[in-house]
Order: C-alpha cells, then sequence, then structure tokens
C-alpha cells in the first residue's frame, strides 16, 4: 500500500490553503482525524469561521508553524484516497436466478476477515466516534454526528462491527450498489 508522506511544513501549508473537509478525503481520512493528527504534531489549523472570513475578503490571520517538538517525528502518513472497487454488473435478463448463481459461487462468498488495514471513510468515522464517545449506557456507547453508520456497542466489540461493516459495504459495492448517506436521516441508502 502506497501512503501519503507529508512533512510538518507541508501538511502545514496544506491545511491552510483549503478547509480540511476538502483535504482529508484526498489523503484517506476524516477531517476530524486530519485535525488531531495536525494537534499532535503541533501544526496550528485555522479556527472557525476562517473560510467564511476569507471568503467575504475579511481581514484573516494565519499563525505561524510552532518549531517542530522534541520527540515528535516531523512527518505524517496517510493512506491516500479511498478507491472504489469496480462493480460487478449483473445482466438484466433474470436477474434474480443469475444473482443467486453469483451469490452461491465459493468466491463471492461473504466473510468477515480477522483484520482490515483500510476502511471505507464512513465505517473509519463511525469508528473514531464510537471510540471517542464520551455517551453511554450501561456501557453501551453510540457513534453520533457527522456522517457515520448507526451504530451502539461495546467499546471492545467496535473493531469487530467495523469489519462487518466493512466487509458488508466493501461486498455491496462490490454487486453495483452505491453506499451514501441520506442528509436528513442517520443511516445508510443502498441505490442500484
Amino acid at each position: 500500500m502506497d501512503y501519503i508522506k507529508l512533512s510538518r511544513e507541508d501538511l502545514y501549508e496544506l491545511v491552510w490553503s483549503k478547509p480540511m473537509s476538502h483535504i482529508a478525503p484526498k489523503l484517506g481520512i476524516s477531517d476530524r482525524g486530519l485535525g488531531k493528527t495536525c494537534t499532535r504534531l503541533d501544526i496550528p489549523v485555522p479556527g472557525r469561521g476562517y473560510w467564511q472570513k476569507l471568503k467575504k475578503g475579511l481581514q484573516v490571520e494565519k499563525e505561524d508553524l510552532p518549531s517542530c517538538p522534541e520527540g515528535s517525528r516531523p512527518y505524517a502518513s496517510f493512506p491516500g484516497p479511498y478507491e472504489k472497487p469496480e462493480p460487478i454488473v449483473l445482466p438484466e435478463a433474470g436477474i434474480e436466478k443469475k444473482a443467486q448463481e453469483y451469490e452461491s459461487r465459493e468466491n463471492n462468498r461473504i466473510i468477515v476477515p480477522n483484520e482490515i488495514h483500510r476502511y471505507h471513510p464512513l465505517v473509519k468515522g463511525t469508528l473514531d466516534s464510537l471510540l471517542e464517545s464520551i455517551w453511554q449506557k450501561q456501557g453501551i456507547y453510540e457513534a453520533h454526528g457527522g456522517k457515520v453508520l448507526d451504530l451502539s456497542c461495546t467499546k471492545e466489540c467496535a473493531p469487530r462491527a467495523a469489519r462487518i461493516y466493512q466487509t458488508l459495504i466493501q461486498n455491496l459495492m462490490k454487486r453495483g450498489f452505491t453506499i451514501r448517506v441520506d442528509s436528513g436521516r442517520s443511516g445508510v441508502e443502498m441505490a442500484e
């Protein structure tokens, strides 16, 4: 897997050139994850309203990049953009029978792996949200905010739940479905 490696200076210039919500997907992480990376590397980021003020032509200040903290890495690595797999298109005639034949083939079985190195952004955001959540009821945490899947579980079960979601999304996309979040509701819609 090819990772994108950026120096502190390059990452600093990047986060001050465009909003994080535009940059993060190209790096293969969420904007929240990008913000945390900047915090770990002591890279200042634009504050709330910065981009709106800039858009309106108001005076805005760019914070200077401090020296690299002692013992800190002078760079960050990112997985790169999430690549959508090529869908498998089933023929129209007798689609139900063909779909059953397709699903019954050994190499089309859906198997949840023990380890996943790269998550779909929706699954990654859900897992991050759940693991960072402080709200819980009887030990059950909920993913919330932004574009996340509806998930409630213990933090110990979160990695397994993410592997299951990742496997389902990956296999649905392989079968030609589109995964998206409907802004009016929580959850995922699948459209052919």
